[in-house]
Formats: C-alpha cells, structure tokens, sequence
C-alpha cells in the first residue's frame, strides 16, 4: 500500500508541476495564416518563393534554434499544448521580393492568464528571444 500512495504522490506531483511550468506554445496556424495574408500582399509586386507553410515552418525554426542557443531562455520549454501553457507566440512575417524579411517580421507573445501582450522583431533573433524568455520568466522585458 505505501508504494501506491508514494506514486500517487508523485504523479499528483509531476501533474501540478506540468501545468505550473514555463512553457511557450507556439501557434502555428496563426503562423499559417499570418504567412497566407503576407503572400497575398507581396504578390502583387513578386510572389512569395515558398509556400505560406513552409514560410511559417522556417520562421518557427529558426526562432526555435536562437531559443536553444540562448542562455536565457534555460528553464524555459516549448510545449504542443496550449492548455498547459499560459504563454503563446505567433509570427507575423513580412514578405518583400518573394522571400521573409526578418527584420521586420514581428513576433508577440500573448499571456493568457491577463491581457498582457509583448512583442517585437526577429531583426537579431537573440535579442528577440532574450526579450520573450525574460518575459516567460516573469522578469519584466520589452520587445525589441
């Protein structure tokens, strides 16, 4: 019977830590869509050169690696469950002669649990995933 009770415990444990932890998810059929309408701007003056999917995936990409590479971000997680995570990110890109422009791509990271709303570009992706991990860990930051 003790054995049970000690992993009851545990997993009771692991279940309320899961829910409290610093996860980010990112929306990616935002990204999807975002990329959609940024194609339909751009095609006017040259079409976008891969497929909003694909822009949407390469975006979240490389955030994802300067995410990894940065020492600020330790402690911080993705998560594929937007339930669990309080935290969400979407990108919003621009397109100029077919291809993103990063520079002026924009990110925003949305907290669900008030109104607060931070975002930014991925003009230097380090900067701007130093500005949103700071911001996960509840140590205040601005967007960039």
């Amino acid at each position: 019977m003790r054995p049970f009770l000690v992993a009851l415990l545990l997993i009771s444990i692991s279940g309320c830590s899961a829910k409290h932890r610093r996860a980010i998810w990112i929306d990616g059929t935002k990204d999807v869509t975002y990329a959609k309408a940024a194609c339909e701007v751009a095609a006017a003056a040259r079409p976008c050169v891969e497929t909003p999917e694909t822009i949407a995936f390469n975006v979240e990409r490389d955030f994802r690696s300067a995410f990894l590479q940065n020492p600020t971000c330790r402690g911080v997680s993705f998560t594929d469950e937007s339930d669990i995570s309080k935290w969400a990110i979407d990108f919003n890109p621009t397109i100029e002669n077919g291809e993103v422009n990063y520079a002026q791509t924009e990110w925003r990271v949305v907290n669900a649990g008030s109104d607060g709303i931070v975002s930014g570009n991925l003009k230097d992706l380090s900067s701007a995933t130093t500005s949103i991990c700071t911001v996960v860990k509840g140590q205040g930051g601005v967007g960039d």
